[in-house]
């Protein structure tokens, strides 16, 4: 693990709105690893220990942040990065536990990190059938641990679900696709997107390829899900060309629009337990991150940025108490680099609290997220 980095911090324009964000944002920039070329924030359900991964020795490395309880501005990087791997990332973290992927050789690997104050144990759960695999999101409950993704089988992607080691790999792949993916998990349901004639469906499981359920809206050409939240779906579907931000409630007819007013296109890729929704919305053709309100209200959290980013994208959110945490990135024309970011603010209808944004590494810009099959 480094030590504390400080970073510079930077007052961004007061901004007040409906939404509850308040006045007083901040905007941290710097490399979050030492010797790292780029980096990216992914996810996090604990507060101060998002995690992501970094470019070190042209290799990308999982790792997480650790951020002091009383700076932000100060942070620990601890390298995740397995002996023997030729790169790995995280992409979700839940308590102690990390999901994520480590590449051996020629094989991507579904892998689970237990980590305290260091890595505590590492496991592979590359089930036996697949010829590589990854985990994008897992949940520890009362009743263990639940981790989904995709494994390859017989050269397609299968949405898969495990309960704790690989030998408890369950294909959730409906007969009726040609590939699929499980993006994210929570209360017992899996979202992600089915291949149905050569689109993308959104698609929710509850455990068994049975259970799959086609949420492709009528009218939409391919849709997908990326989130998942107290028995809501996040994703988007694309009506005429154009992709819509929305939610579903179990059923294809469910679907609800978010997509903003004036915007060309959107997308909602995650929610928290207060019923917020985050994504991103273009406008102008640049990508704008953004959050909408559990009722629906759209707010511009580029706005929060300063003006040296061209676009940004809000990745993933989590929640505690009145604060709500989301992390993304955004292409940043000063460094010519696509920069992670991290905000904290008041969740929708709080009042008082300070929001901040972003932690710095890069990433390339990317469409929706989806297995690489």
């Amino acid at each position: 693990m480094s030590r504390p980095h400080s970073v510079l911090a930077a007052l961004v324009a007061a901004i007040a709105c409906a939404t509850g964000a308040s006045a007083g944002s901040f905007f941290i920039g710097g490399l979050p690893a030492p010797g790292a070329s780029a980096s990216t924030l992914s996810n996090g359900q604990r507060v101060s220990r998002p995690v992501g991964y970094a470019v070190i020795g042209g290799a990308e490395h999982a790792g997480q942040w650790r951020f002091s309880a009383n700076n932000p501005a100060v942070f620990t990087w601890l390298d995740l990065h397995p002996a023997g791997a030729s790169s790995s990332r995280a992409h979700a973290a839940h308590r102690a536990r990390i999901a994520g992927e480590a590449t051996f050789g020629a094989s991507t690997n579904a892998m689970v990190w237990r980590v305290i104050n260091s890595v505590e144990s590492l496991r592979n759960l590359n089930p036996d059938a697949a010829t590589q695999s990854a985990a994008l999101d897992m949940r520890r409950t009362l009743s263990g641990q639940r981790t989904v993704g995709w494994a390859e089988i017989g050269g397609a992607a299968h949405a898969s679900l495990w309960r704790a080691k690989a030998d408890t790999w369950i294909d959730l792949n409906p007969l009726a696709a040609t590939a699929s993916t499980a993006i994210a998990h929570h209360d017992g349901q899996q979202a992600g997107w089915a291949e149905i004639g050569g689109q993308t469906h959104a698609s929710v499981w509850t455990g068994t390829a049975a259970s799959w359920i086609d949420l492709n809206p009528v009218g939409a050409t391919s849709s997908m899900a990326l989130g998942a939240q107290n028995g809501r779906q996040i994703g988007w579907a694309e009506f005429g060309g154009v992709m819509q931000a929305g939610t579903w409630l179990g059923a294809a007819a469910s679907w609800t629009s978010l997509n903003a007013a004036g915007a060309d296109a959107s997308a909602a890729t995650d929610g928290n337990a207060r019923g917020s929704v985050v994504g991103w919305a273009e406008f102008g053709g640049d990508r704008h991150a953004a959050r909408w309100s559990p009722g629906g209200t759209f707010f511009d959290l580029h706005a929060m940025l300063p003006g040296d980013f061209q676009w940004s994208e809000a990745i993933g959110t989590w929640s505690r108490g009145h604060t709500q945490f989301i992390a993304g990135m955004g292409l940043n024309n000063n460094s010519g680099m696509v920069e992670a970011l991290y905000w904290q603010l008041p969740a929708p209808g709080a009042t008082g609290l300070f929001g901040l944004a972003g932690l710095v590494g890069a990433r390339r810009r990317r469409a929706p997220l989806r297995s690489p099959f």
